[in-house]
């Protein structure tokens, strides 16, 4: 059993495909739904009213309840909200702050999105930061949960000044793009690893991290990506997918191993940067 907290607006257009999303997920999970408002830090405890118009809309029988504090759910609670990044503002940075307290994924729906069909993989932005770790397991668990395949993405960010490359920065560029290549296998191993008999599969792509997952996550029934440092970077692609958003929450120590979502586009600098 495992509870979810559904974060609401007065907006039901914006709140509506969030509230089908999270009461699946509870609903899959034998859990509660935990309800909360958007207009204070992090959340508020709703009107009863707006709990029962929650509870109207939810899965037959599913319990739903009023949220009293997010840093006191306790286990692990993932946190959904409809809308995305740029128009929600403060409010992904308080409930992002909540989610990584209770050590637990902040998931961002985007209005009018409907569900995905059957064969639609689980998209997984491959890291090995800490906060790639845990998006990593997560987005097992919801392939598990869904009964879908898990596709790991890492995106190799490739100059677009290639054909006037020195020598040096030929070799740098090689050197970055096996460095990808071995995130990638990593995760892949773990993906196997934790579950044998998962569906898995990986590819590494070049181009621009945004403009890639926007493509990739237009077929996909989640995308996951690591918060990294900051995890406004990971939440700025809330605004460009189609798909719900989930950002793995962990605190970073220093520099991780490689950035949450892909690599860094300057060839000639060793270290990844920390998105």
């Amino acid at each position: 059993m495992a509870d979810i907290a559904l974060v609401i607006h007065d907006d039901p257009e914006i709140d509506g495909a969030a509230i089908r999303w999270a009461s699946e997920w509870a609903d899959r999970h034998l859990g509660s739904l935990l309800v909360f408002r958007a207009d204070a830090t992090p959340a508020s405890r709703p009107e009863v009213a707006e709990v029962e118009r929650v509870g109207a809309l939810i899965c037959p029988g599913l319990p739903v309840r009023a949220g009293a504090d997010l840093f006191d759910t306790g286990a692990p609670t993932p946190v959904v909200i409809g809308g995305h990044a740029p128009a929600l503002g403060r409010v992904v940075d308080d409930l992002a702050q909540a989610a990584a307290h209770c050590s637990a994924p902040l998931i961002l729906v985007p209005p009018g999105s409907h569900p995905a069909p059957a064969d639609a993989p689980v998209l997984l932005a491959a890291s090995t930061s800490r906060s790639g770790r845990a998006g990593l397991a997560f987005a097992v668990r919801e392939a598990i949960g869904e009964q879908r395949p898990l596709h790991v993405v890492r995106v190799w960010q490739d100059p677009d000044w290639i054909f006037s490359m020195t020598r040096a920065q030929t070799a740098a560029l090689e050197e970055a793009r096996a460095r990808d290549a071995a995130v990638l296998a990593d995760v892949l191993a773990r993906a196997r690893a934790l579950r044998p008999l998962l569906a898995v599969s990986g590819e590494l792509v070049a181009g621009g991290l945004h403009e890639r997952f926007r493509s990739l996550a237009s077929s996909a029934a989640l995308l996951v990506v690591g918060a990294g440092a900051d995890h406004r970077v990971a939440a700025a692609l809330a605004g460009e997918v189609a798909c719900p958003l989930a950002i793995a929450l962990a605190r970073e120590a220093g520099c991780p191993t490689s950035s949450a979502i892909g690599s860094a586009p300057e060839v000639a600098c060793h270290e990844e940067v920390c998105v």
